[in-house]
């Protein structure tokens, strides 16, 4: 979907298996989970939700206890238009949005366009709001489909937070008499090589940061959007033979220059962007650090999107590295305190 992945930090929007040596088309045993369908009209809905955590006061992202991650085995045919995403306490309240440093819902079955890691289907960080598009266009799913849904969570608040839960609601359309809506696909990409962490030290002043992209497959793309940290100026999308900017945005900040979103487009009615397989693009990223020091970690952008293919899309490779780096980082990283199952009920 388009929007922010955060790996994630981020993207779209905008940007984050099993142990090691556990790969996705192998030994990964997939579970039923979620909290029921509902219906309204030919859009019907899904919830996700992830096990309780227990966040300390003042604790950050990392080293503190994070939710363990949700597989599933997707419980319905159809395609997903719109996502959006809470985190709720014990009585079902929402917890504040800050809390969610970052969530990413990946098909571990398929690669990603640029790069070998698993396909990106929602990210979110806690700038992201709803994400929808129109129900002409949708990322096409089918039952049984796996599916592994992650998070990270913070608690900058001065007191700890109890039983904190996840969820992850999907709106889709079902297959019908009515015309099927375009399979599109999303995909995600990060300044950074792949298979090495999203973040790096950002020198002081005004600096970019760049790297190649090449798609798998040749396409349109229908949507961009992005994630950057504190001080970030531009993200810019330029074909790296021609030098064409083909896209370009700037985040929305506040006087310290905290993020507070960053505006993404969709590209639908005009009919896209095309991309050709193999054809070199390249993405970068501008920062303004004024603190005169470096900030270990404090650079990061992600680039993320909706793709219309014009050819089949490529099986993930579950032996290459980047795709293993992947898998395990996600399964890995994750605290395993609480059950990785959903559940059916209120909330």
């Amino acid at each position: 979907m388009v929007q922010t992945y955060r790996i994630f930090g981020g993207v779209l929007g905008v940007a984050v298996a099993a142990a090691a040596g556990v790969s996705a088309s192998g030994c990964m045993a997939w579970s039923l989970a979620g909290r029921g369908v509902s219906h309204e009209g030919n859009v019907l809905s899904y919830t996700l939700e992830m096990a309780p955590v227990d966040l300390p006061a003042a604790g950050g992202h990392h080293g503190g206890p994070q939710p363990a991650p949700l597989q599933i085995a997707a419980p319905f045919d159809g395609w997903i238009h719109a996502y959006s995403w809470d985190v709720v306490g014990p009585d079902g309240e929402a917890v504040p949005r800050e809390v969610l440093h970052h969530m990413k819902l990946t098909a571990p079955n398929r690669r990603e366009l640029f790069n070998q890691q698993m396909l990106r289907i929602a990210g979110a960080g806690s700038e992201t709001g709803a994400v929808e598009l129109p129900t002409q266009v949708g990322y096409r799913i089918h039952r049984g489909d796996p599916l592994l849904l992650t998070a990270m969570l913070q608690n900058p608040a001065g007191a700890a937070l109890e039983d904190v839960r996840v969820r992850v609601h999907l709106e889709y359309s079902p297959e019908g008499p009515w015309r099927d809506p375009l399979s599109a696909y999303p995909f995600f990409a990060q300044v950074t090589e792949p298979g090495v962490e999203s973040s790096y030290d950002l020198p002081p002043g005004r600096s970019e940061r760049s790297i190649i992209l090449r798609p798998a497959v040749s396409g349109s793309v229908l949507g961009f959007g992005g994630h950057v940290h504190q001080y970030g100026k531009e993200l810019r999308v330029e074909d790296a033979v021609t030098s064409e900017v083909l896209w370009r945005t700037s985040p929305i900040t506040d006087s310290s220059g905290a993020v507070l979103r960053v505006p993404s487009d969709l590209f639908v009615t005009r009919g896209g962007i095309p991309l050709e397989a193999g054809h070199a693009y390249r993405f970068i990223a501008v920062y303004d650090n004024p603190t005169g020091s470096i900030i270990p970690g404090g650079g990061m952008a992600t680039l993320g999107g909706l793709f219309d293919p014009d050819e089949p899309w490529p099986e993930a490779d579950t032996s290459h590295p980047v795709y293993t780096w992947d898998m395990q980082k996600e399964m890995g990283s994750q605290s395993k305190q609480g059950e990785h199952t959903g559940h059916d009920g209120g909330a």
